[in-house]
């Protein structure tokens, strides 16, 4: 995952604010599902979590100098039997949001 241009999140992120399932502000789409997880993976594998912005439905990530706001959920759907069942019960990385400055963190999760 190192291979990834820093940019790339930042970029995409500043474009569109938010990405992923309807219900956080995204649109939905399968492309950005794909993204939501694609950005997940990056931020996990190169980001630093920070702990003070954490619990079961979201978790903050630096990247790059800037803040990243990745909310976890059930799926809305899920397309097949099999995904039902294997997967029934299991959070995923739904949506993620960002650039942010600390300060921003602050404002839109609120002190924790």
């Amino acid at each position: 995952m190192d291979t990834v241009s820093p940019g790339l999140i930042r970029n995409y992120l500043s474009r569109y604010g938010i990405i992923g399932e309807r219900a956080y502000g995204g649109n939905g789409s399968a492309e950005e599902h794909i993204l939501t997880g694609y950005f997940y993976s990056v931020l996990q594998a190169s980001g630093k979590i920070d702990a003070e912005f954490m619990n079961d439905n979201y978790a903050v990530y630096l990247y790059d100098d800037r803040y990243y706001i990745v909310y976890f959920d059930y799926p809305d759907t899920l397309t097949n039997d099999f995904a039902n069942d294997y997967f029934y019960g299991t959070i995923f990385p739904v949506a993620i949001s960002g650039p942010y400055f600390y300060e921003e963190v602050l404002e839109k999760l609120g002190s924790v």
